[in-house]
Formats: structure tokens, C-alpha cells, sequence
């Protein structure tokens, strides 16, 4: 029995690690698990045998979170911003960071604004590049939360760093439409 319960601590442990499981998803799946444990060695397995198929019968870590992705997938969104906690019901002091992201995107824009005076075209070139304006600080924000290393935020930012010269570099033809297209993507 003192086998049956390290290995269970053990798959628990594991369990946990999935992206779209919190503390609740482990404990419905260690139900589960126990039940059919349980079922096996009701019908004659000894306990090493029963865990083991009652493992295989759960399915792989993946399997599992994308499982539980589309069971819970209103919570999905809550996850990504407040990931880590145990109980989610309630924000914590983190919707000051997500604030801090917001204000900075925001300050960034009117900054754009003020310092990139184009008489006539500045409308047309902020619409062109307000993606570029918003969008890196929001990637920047699921970095920070995901705690990425140096090398995977700079593999992060290098994409806007292209799609901006990609953007400012081509020649729009006045009355064209890849303008348009654009900045509605």
C-alpha cells in the first residue's frame, strides 16, 4: 500500500506540470485514478499492475491538458494571465503587471504620435504600425509570466523587429489596397 501511494504522489507530481491544470484538475484526475486502482485489484491485479493500467488508461500528460483544455476552456484565458495559483476564483496583485503592460503600450503610442510628426501620413503610418505598437508588449507581458530566458524573449521579439521593416520599407501606391490589408491584420 506504501508502494501504491508513492507512485500515485509520484503521477501526481507529473500531473501537475500540464499547462491547463490547476490544483482541482489533479485532484478529479487522482479520483479517477484511485477508482479504476481500485476496480483492477477488485478483479484480481496486484497494485503495481493495476497503477500502471490505470495510467496507461488515463492517457499521457498531453492527452490529459488538452483533455481538460476543452473541458474548462472558459477558465483557459484566466489561466494564461494568473497561472501558478492554486485557487483561481479571484485576481491577485497581478493585475498590477498586466496595468503596468497596458500603460506602457499605451504611453508608447502617444509617444509614436508626438516624436513621429508626418504632416498628413501620420494618421496612415500609425494605423500601418499600431499592431507593432500594442502587440510586443502584450508578448512581452506572457514572457515575463512564463518567465522565459533571455534567448527565447530575444527569439520573441525578433519577428516585430522584421514586420516592422517589412512594413516601413514597402512601397504603398497611393489608392492601393495592400495598405488597408495591412493594417487590418
Amino acid at each position: 500500500m506504501e508502494r501504491l501511494e508513492s507512485d500515485i504522489a509520484e503521477w501526481r507530481a507529473f500531473v501537475a506540470q500540464g499547462p491547463a491544470m490547476d490544483g482541482r484538475d489533479v485532484e478529479e484526475l487522482e479520483v479517477h485514478l484511485r477508482d479504476q486502482v481500485t476496480d483492477l485489484t477488485t478483479a484480481g491485479l496486484d497494485e503495481d499492475e493495476a497503477f500502471l493500467i490505470a495510467v496507461k488508461r488515463m492517457g499521457g500528460i498531453d492527452e490529459l491538458s488538452a483533455e481538460f483544455a476543452r473541458q474548462h476552456s472558459g477558465r483557459l484565458w484566466r489561466q494564461l494571465g494568473l497561472a501558478g495559483r492554486a485557487d483561481q476564483s479571484e485576481p491577485d496583485s497581478r493585475w498590477v503587471e498586466m496595468l503596468m503592460f497596458a500603460v506602457a503600450a499605451a504611453v508608447a503610442i502617444q509617444i509614436v504620435r508626438l516624436v513621429a510628426g508626418f504632416p498628413g501620413e501620420e494618421s496612415r503610418w500609425l494605423v500601418r504600425n499600431l499592431g507593432l505598437l500594442v502587440i510586443p508588449f502584450l508578448a512581452g507581458f506572457f514572457a515575463r509570466r512564463r518567465r522565459l530566458s533571455l534567448r527565447k524573449t530575444l527569439l520573441t521579439i525578433a519577428p516585430f523587429a522584421v514586420v516592422g521593416l517589412v512594413i516601413n520599407l514597402y512601397p504603398y501606391t497611393e489608392g492601393g489596397s495592400t495598405e488597408i490589408l495591412v493594417a487590418a491584420h
